[in-house]
């Protein structure tokens, strides 16, 4: 129960800015019938919005700080990196650290975004988590010494990252460590 409540919620948080959940009534075609079986949740509305960071405020586990969901995954995103859990996999996770990144960086929402969350868990109020904001993209400043690292979505609901250095800073001291992969998770061009 509680799963299909947070997953009416999201949809309905998702639903006020998403276009692809538009309505079609006012537009020329009749209103969907009430006896036809509406797709499953992520097909009818995560599988066509572009990803959104969400805030961490008690939904999710400690040391995450946003989090964001993609058609059949999740990303805990943290100041030195991020999760990645598999649906399809429920004990499947693959870390992804910044080596050396300082786990006291700024991580801040960029553009944010109209729609909120609101997380009804249990019976006592003082448990739920409510208005949570999303965002476009992801800063983490000063993740080492003169680089960013930004996170953001992409349009096909992949997952970005890119680095920014300032002039000054060593572009070989970014280093990425991956936890949880092997060679079953790498396409042919070592891709993950």
């Amino acid at each position: 129960m509680r799963r299909l409540i947070r997953a009416v919620l999201l949809a309905a948080a998702v639903a006020g800015t998403c276009p692809a959940i538009a309505s079609d009534e006012g537009r020329g075609k009749p209103p969907t019938s009430p006896f036809r079986r509406p797709p499953p949740v992520a097909e009818n509305f995560l599988a066509h919005c572009p990803l959104s960071f969400e805030a961490n405020r008690g939904q999710a586990e400690p040391g995450t700080v946003f989090l964001v969901r993609g058609n059949g995954w999740r990303a805990s995103m943290l100041s030195t990196g991020a999760r990645i859990d598999l649906a399809a996999f429920p004990a499947a996770s693959v870390t992804m650290r910044l080596r050396g990144a300082r786990s006291s960086s700024l991580v801040e929402g960029m553009g944010p975004l109209p729609g909120r969350s609101n997380f009804f868990l249990g019976n006592d109020p003082r448990e739920w988590v409510t208005d949570v904001p999303h965002f476009e993209e992801l800063r983490v400043s000063e993740a080492l010494p003169g680089v960013v690292l930004r996170w953001r979505g992409l349009s096909d609901g992949r997952l970005r990252y890119d680095f920014q250095v300032a002039s000054r800073a060593d572009p070989s001291s970014i280093v990425l460590d991956f936890e949880g992969a092997d060679r079953m998770w790498l396409d042919g061009t070592g891709d993950l």
